[in-house]
């Protein structure tokens, strides 16, 4: 009966790590709602924990499968046990190349709510194998721990460190405004991978390198070389003038619905007529109608400007990942915007119809869509420099925690944000 149980909870946490998953790129979600999902993954997570030695074979065989919930758990369990026999299973799948679930299990690791694992970390980032090197900086980034400044140097080497493992680094460096490392990061903005020197730019924007972001932005504007990730980034880095690229995507399928979301970030008034434009297609009128009420503030279902029965396939809906957004009326759009487009300068990034702050993405950030947080935190580690950018897929409670200590704090933001260690 106990190992029916304990199957039990290792299968409710594949699944909640599933519905977490899309949860984060929710409209209809926010932080306190993502907190409870996150008691039911902690509540299956203790009983795990508690079943002890019965829990083991249940974890291996978890492991052994290979999916991502699994490993995520499996990863979660071993970090929290946080003993030399726990050790050795977590050192041997990061290390082990044909893993396929490796993103998972370390997320495992950064969302494990101890701090009994994290003694290893030093030995791993130390380490002469890549895995380790690479998992430790990742755990290193998410949890808020800076590794002394040596080390990190060592890791951004990229003759001597595989790539996987100079990204990682990267990350933690320019997530957690680690100083110290300036020369390393410069370096690689000549690397033969496209992969590390758009990490190295991004790290340098981050860090408030002179140029840094004018050189990231180029660099996206070369064809092809824009992922619809990198467009949404370039929303919150970028500057109004960028907006002419933005628009000039929005013809192209595969990126039209991230060009949408960016222009919205961006705020230019310059996105009015072509986000409008946008409106009356199926795919692209809810991103569309984002973007209008990013940028000018208006609430498209308290003004009356989306159609009285926004009525639809239901099978549609649910693979939309813009459900939970309203439908906007394109005609009522655009007759508002004649009647109202005057009011607003035309230069400038807007926000909400104000000019821009990051008082908005704050906001955002404690109590908007989880779908907007991810480039709320980008933005506020841009326009903050001593801020380290906030991870927005750890625990809500801890997420909650680091808002209340960066961004509510009427005291200095400590030197790089983050915790230190050995």
């Amino acid at each position: 009966m106990m190992i029916d149980i304990l199957e039990e909870h290792l299968e409710e946490l594949s699944w909640l790590y599933d519905t977490r998953a899309h949860l984060l790129h929710s409209y209809e979600v926010d932080l306190s709602r993502l907190a409870e999902w996150d008691e039911r993954w902690l509540a299956h997570l203790d009983g795990l924990l508690i079943g002890g030695e019965a829990s083991r074979s249940i974890v291996e065989r978890g492991l052994a499968e290979g999916d991502a919930g699994s490993a995520c758990a499996a990863g979660a369990v071993l970090a929290c046990w946080g003993g030399e026999r726990d050790r050795s299973p977590l050192e041997a799948t990061l290390q082990d190349p044909g893993f396929a679930s490796r993103g998972p299990f370390v997320l495992g690791l950064c969302l494990a709510p101890v701090e009994t694992h994290e003694k290893w970390l030093a030995g791993w980032i130390r380490s002469d194998t890549p895995g380790l090197r690479a998992a430790a900086a990742e755990v290193s980034r998410f949890r808020g721990i800076a590794p002394p400044v040596d080390v990190l140097r060592a890791l951004l080497r990229v003759g001597d460190q595989p790539e996987e493992a100079v990204v990682a680094a990267l990350g933690l460096v320019g997530g957690s405004k680690i100083s110290g490392c300036n020369a390393c990061v410069e370096a690689l903005f000549e690397s033969a991978s496209p992969v590390v020197r758009k990490t190295a730019l991004e790290a340098a924007v981050l860090l408030g390198f002179r140029g840094a972001s004018d050189r990231w932005r180029a660099s996206l504007k070369q064809a092809g070389a824009a992922s619809p990730l990198d467009l949404e980034t370039l929303g919150a880095f970028g500057a109004p003038e960028d907006a002419r690229f933005l628009i000039g995507l929005l013809d192209q399928i595969d990126l039209a619905p991230a060009a949408l979301r960016a222009l919205g970030w961006l705020g230019s008034v310059a996105a009015a007529e072509p986000v409008i434009a946008r409106m009356a297609d199926r795919k692209l009128g809810r991103p569309a109608g984002h973007a209008f009420s990013l940028i000018f503030g208006v609430d498209l279902a308290a003004e009356k400007l989306v159609p009285p029965a926004a009525g639809g396939d239901d099978e549609d809906l649910e693979l939309d990942p813009y459900a939970g957004l309203p439908v906007p009326d394109k005609a009522a759009v655009a007759s508002w915007w004649r009647s109202n487009g005057a009011r607003f300068g035309r230069t400038g990034r807007l926000r909400s119809g104000r000019p821009f702050s990051t008082s908005e993405s704050t906001a955002l950030l404690r109590s908007g869509p989880l779908a907007d947080r991810q480039t709320a935190a980008l933005e506020i580690a841009f326009h903050a420099k001593e801020t380290p950018r906030l991870e927005t897929r750890d625990l809500a409670t801890r997420q909650q925690t680091w808002i209340a200590r960066h961004l509510e704090s009427p005291s200095p933001v400590a030197a790089g944000g983050a915790r230190k260690t050995t």
